[in-house]
């Protein structure tokens, strides 16, 4: 689907279907009324009757009249205009873009709300961002094994034209629709590969796909193979690998936009979790394909980055392996020797993911000295307990760095919440044989988790952003698809280039 933006009156652009943004008013107002006044008051009417409130989110649709004739028109609620925010254009966005491959047409615009307010209180390039985003992130669906025709329906709709008024700022609004378009099918392509089945989406996998987007944006990748990892001592990547036939793949992809020290993204990539010897319940263990969501969302976020041109050294690591029961495999109670020289005892095979990530991050560390370091992770169960759907998990040494997730977590709809990183949850780390054991027990599991990774960071500043909250939802939103959705694109890529604005 192809996102453009064009500066006309929408009386004067012709698409399949006109997507009209209504605020929550008595009657309609701004571009809503001009062209109801087309449609001889229908949405006046409706509106009367209690049929449509234009609350965020809702719809209702019309045959076009007037100078819209052979259009429908789609009226898409905002809610009170003082409160519209990029989530409410993105939900605008995604509804919009929905309901016009339900009536199967091909084309369609978005008015602007007015011509002197075009995007509400947001500015011309966070507004066609927002719409943009909705538009993309709202169309996708996952058919990639559905062989009944109805299942397998195909998308019809190829174009989306986000129209602004005469002296708007058309420059702005076409960087934001840009980058908010690339941004979100870079996202759905996370999500691609976290809905493949595990027996697809393998540790190879990703490092083939990580050499592809090499192949044709400016990236470089090396690929670790075991030997490798054994020889720079990754115990953590080879101990969690040793149980599988799938061989561990550790991942390194640069992007180099600018000069001077990178900022370094660790994603853990689990293309599988049985929680090895200390195996999961059967219940919900088809999940575990999408454990692999952090790497997803940083080798997407690579793509973004490139395809975007931003200004700035990137590095992401993928600590790609599966974890599985076996002969082969780590028992509790194994003691792995790490990158950095530690050693770790292992108390639950199941607390895996941050095992690959000590690795990654260290490694990063040692060989990058690198201005921020930042990892994400479907990590813990208790971070779900915690915060529920609605936040990622947030924990880190970097204030600077915490405070920009914060922020763009907000504008990007993917939001965080921080959780503490006392040094009294270390003493739930102790070890009778190694230096630390792998897990803290129940209590605190998500905080605990992260101090443990906070052994392996060194002195450079960190952020750990604990996604197993939002990375799979059973509930899709106005734009958001339930199942995986590629959380965690839109914050990093945000986070990136908010810094690479200085």
């Amino acid at each position: 689907m192809d996102v453009r933006v064009v500066e006309a009156a929408p009386t004067g652009f012709s698409a399949d279907v006109l997507i009209v943004p209504v605020t929550k008013a008595d009657a309609p107002g701004g571009t809503a009324a001009a062209v109801d006044r087309e449609l001889g008051g229908l949405l006046t009417d409706a509106m009367a009757r209690g049929e449509f409130k234009a609350g965020a989110g809702n719809v209702i649709s019309f045959p076009g009249a007037g100078s819209f004739a052979g259009r429908r028109i789609c009226f898409v609620g905002v809610g009170e205009a003082d409160k519209i925010t990029a989530d409410t254009l993105r939900r605008v966005g995604g509804k919009g873009a929905r309901a016009v491959n339900t009536a199967r047409l091909a084309t369609a615009a978005i008015a602007p709300l007015s011509d002197s307010t075009p995007f509400g209180p947001l500015s011309a390039a966070a507004g066609a961002e927002a719409l943009a985003t909705g538009a993309v992130l709202g169309t996708y669906r996952f058919l990639e094994y559905k062989t009944e025709d109805d299942s397998r329906r195909p998308d019809t709709l190829q174009t989306v034209t986000i129209l602004v008024p005469s002296g708007a700022d058309l420059a702005a609004a076409e960087g934001g629709a840009t980058y908010g378009a690339t941004v979100a099918r870079a996202t759905n392509y996370a999500a691609d590969l976290a809905n493949h089945p595990s027996s697809v989406v393998t540790p190879t996998r990703l490092a083939e796909d990580a050499r592809a987007l090499a192949g044709r944006l400016n990236l470089t990748v090396t690929v670790l193979e075991k030997d490798e990892m054994i020889a720079r001592n990754m115990g953590g990547m080879v101990g969690v690998g040793q149980g599988s036939v799938e061989p561990p793949k550790f991942i390194i992809i640069e992007y180099k936009g600018a000069e001077g020290a990178p900022v370094v993204m660790v994603g853990k990539s689990i293309t599988f979790d049985t929680g090895g010897i200390s195996i999961k319940p059967s219940a919900g263990m088809e999940e575990m394909k999408g454990d692999m969501g952090g790497g997803a969302a940083v080798l997407a976020t690579m793509r973004a980055v490139a395809e975007l041109g931003l200004p700035i050294h990137v590095v992401g690591i993928l600590t790609a392996a599966e974890n599985m029961p076996s002969g082969t495999a780590i028992n509790p109670g194994d003691v792995l020797h790490m990158h950095n020289g530690m050693t770790v005892e292992v108390i639950n095979t199941d607390a895996e993911g941050r095992l690959v990530l000590a690795d990654g991050l260290s490694y990063g560390e040692k060989t990058y000295q690198p201005r921020l370091m930042l990892d994400i992770a479907t990590l813990t169960g208790a971070c779900v307990v915690a915060l529920g759907n609605h936040a990622i998990g947030l924990l880190g040494t970097s204030d600077d760095g915490k405070q920009t997730a914060r922020e763009v977590g907000e504008e990007t709809g993917e939001r965080v919440w921080e959780l503490p990183l006392w040094d009294e949850y270390n003493d739930d780390l102790k070890s009778d044989i190694a230096d630390i054991k792998n897990t803290g027990g129940r209590a605190g599991g998500t905080i605990t988790a992260a101090c443990f990774l906070k052994r392996f960071v060194g002195d450079v500043p960190w952020v750990h952003l604990d996604i197993a909250s939002t990375a799979w939802v059973n509930k899709s939103t106005d734009y958001l698809p339930k199942g995986m959705r590629g959380t965690g694109v839109r914050l990093l890529t945000g986070m990136l280039r908010r810094l690479s604005q200085g």
